[in-house]
């Protein structure tokens, strides 16, 4: 394959046959790209295009969120997804083509920024779009506002709309920027709404005629002494990760749950490995190289203030699953440790390549037979700059060779 070139041996960890817990993957990256225009905005899903003998072809599809951050903020932001090339010698990742997504149906239960015009263009003011799987003829794509699940042709022609039944409970899950959401009279109850803003669908896989979209944030529910507070066990909050029929386009009963490692996180991407692991990427909300961490009480602009911590990749077993729904988290990728001696990426500092991005949002199988995943950022233009203070990011991608994730965790080593 020609970008073997870009191999970076790691330091291999060995773990022993009766390790327990969650193991740690040292990555050695393959290859590095950007795109040096911010035309298109962040990206908040990937998925590779394959050719017929399911052979990674350097193409993906990604999808552009909402814009510009709010309902508010976003109202002339097109909604669109593209088809990326990706050149790793020469360090370049290419928009190929865009569909932008349009309603002329009249599928979208609510009225549209652009209700009256002919194609009915669908903008940040309807909906934030954050992950995306092309399937046959269709493109799925799971929404944040709503949340909503909602299908489009593969030219973004809207072909149906779907509302999210609430796993915990009677009703819907709604965020405070569902469209049905309506503040009454001051003398009138509050509408109910059981999920933060900007925690819908962040992550969907899919497998065989199933999605699983997954919510970035933990619902909000009543316990059983009346209380309200976020889903957690333990002290821990976890997320909900659901199933959809896409032969009868229906919702199925159960749930599976992720549980995040800090209260807080989020989760930013999920994809499958095969019928039951799946790439989950977890994060904070920071950004930032830790080692040019201001110095408490002395914040200028020559330090992060809130630099990044934790940024991981986690091999999930889907197919292990606890009495109470969790799945098991096998083994992780530290994306702020990833060995770079050669110096393939401009980026990399005494031989270490860091993601600090505040938002990693992409991560797919690249190539399991060399056991690659691909791995990219969202650069929230203008806002984020995780990688250069000052300086607003650019999209990256990478390409990183895991041994383990590929095996069950077989070579990494105890967390």
């Amino acid at each position: 394959m020609a970008l073997l070139y870009a191999v970076l041996l790691a330091a291999v960890l060995v773990a022993s046959a009766q390790a327990q817990g969650t193991l740690k993957c040292q990555a050695t990256l393959k290859g590095w790209a950007y795109l040096p225009a911010a035309a298109v905005q962040g990206f908040s899903g990937i998925k590779t295009i394959r050719d017929a003998a399911g052979k990674p072809t350097d193409q993906f599809w990604v999808i552009t969120d909402n814009g510009l951050g709010s309902r508010r903020t976003s109202p002339d932001s097109m909604l669109f997804f593209h088809k990326m090339k990706v050149d790793w010698a020469a360090h370049k990742f290419t928009r190929l083509d865009s569909s932008f997504l349009h309603d002329p149906d009249r599928k979208v239960p609510f009225v549209l920024r652009n209700e009256e015009t002919k194609n009915r263009y669908l903008s940040g003011a309807d909906f934030d779009i954050e992950s995306i799987q092309p399937i046959g003829n269709s493109v799925w794509i799971g929404d944040e506002f709503g949340p909503y699940l909602i299908e489009v042709s593969t030219s973004g022609r809207v072909k149906g709309v779907w509302d999210v039944p609430n796993p915990a409970g009677a009703g819907l899950v709604r965020s405070p920027d569902n469209d049905a959401i309506q503040l009454p009279n001051p003398d009138q109850a509050l509408p109910a709404y059981n999920l933060q803003r900007s925690r819908g669908f962040e992550g969907m896989a899919t497998y065989g005629d199933f999605l699983y979209p997954m919510l970035e944030g933990p619902l909000y529910t009543t316990g059983a002494n009346g209380t309200k507070s976020y889903e957690a066990r333990n002290g821990l909050q976890y997320l909900r990760i659901l199933k959809f029929n896409m032969k009868t386009k229906t919702w199925v009963n159960g749930t599976i749950n992720y549980g995040l490692e800090i209260n807080g996180n989020s989760i930013g991407d999920f994809n499958m490995i095969n019928e039951r692991h799946a790439l989950i990427l977890e994060r904070d909300n920071n950004e930032g190289d830790a080692d040019m961490a201001c110095t408490p009480g002395f914040v200028n602009a020559t330090c992060w203030e809130a630099p990044a911590r934790f940024k991981r990749a986690y091999l999930v077993d889907l197919g292990d699953v606890d009495a109470a729904g969790f799945a098991k988290k096998v083994a992780y990728i530290d994306l702020l440790d990833i060995k770079d001696p050669a110096g393939v990426s401009p980026a990399s500092r005494n031989g270490v390549f860091k993601f600090p991005f505040q938002t990693i949002e992409d991560i797919d199988v690249y190539d399991a037979a060399s056991q690659t995943i691909v791995v990219g950022n969202d650069n929230n233009f203008p806002y984020s700059m995780g990688r250069a203070l000052g300086k607003a990011d650019n999209n990256e991608v990478i390409s990183l060779q895991v041994p383990g994730f590929f095996t069950g965790g077989q070579g990494c080593a105890p967390a």
